[in-house]
């Protein structure tokens, strides 16, 4: 097996591992120190795959040309820009609150807990996309399903890299 394929076998692994178990997920990766160009990539791909999802349904709204090519350069800066600026403020405050109760982690590590979660939940954000086109009906009780899966996953490692100890809420 190629070298190329050996690292997306491990990435697919550790998406897998974060769903079941993120606490030990993310642990094993601020294990490896991975530098803040690879945390801020996992997060470039998430706002990406947000944008992109997005699409169809600006597509579908019935807008004229300049009007939708108006939105659609909206979506891509509040994605792609505002997105991840909100992103790390929302790190550097839950750094801060777990700084405040106690926590001993750092600052890279409650980025990297969030950018990671935000990045491992992608193939679920393109499934809910798809049914919820497939399903309208569904649509918001599947996206209320992702954002508390979410927020489970995303605390569970968070308390992990900054208290130290793996969290089992299930």
């Amino acid at each position: 097996m190629g070298r190329t394929a050996q690292r997306v076998r491990a990435l697919l692994a550790g998406i897998a591992e974060t769903w079941i178990a993120p606490g030990r997920a993310v642990r094993r990766l601020a294990a490896t120190n991975p530098g803040e160009e690879k945390l801020l990539a996992w997060l470039m791909i998430a706002s990406l795959v947000s944008f992109l999802v997005r699409s169809p349904q600006t597509l579908q709204s019935g807008l004229e040309s300049d009007t939708l090519a108006g939105l659609f350069g909206a979506q891509i800066v509040a994605s792609m820009l505002f997105g991840p600026l909100a992103f790390y403020a929302l790190a550097a405050l839950s750094h801060l609150a777990m700084r405040v109760s106690g926590g001993t982690g750092s600052g890279r590590n409650a980025r990297l807990a969030l950018f990671w979660s935000a990045f491992a939940l992608q193939p679920l954000v393109i499934a809910v996309a798809i049914l919820g086109w497939l399903l309208p009906g569904l649509h918001g009780v599947l996206l209320l399903a992702l954002g508390l899966f979410f927020l489970s996953i995303w605390l569970r490692a968070l308390l992990a890299v900054e208290r130290g100890k793996a969290v089992n809420l299930s």
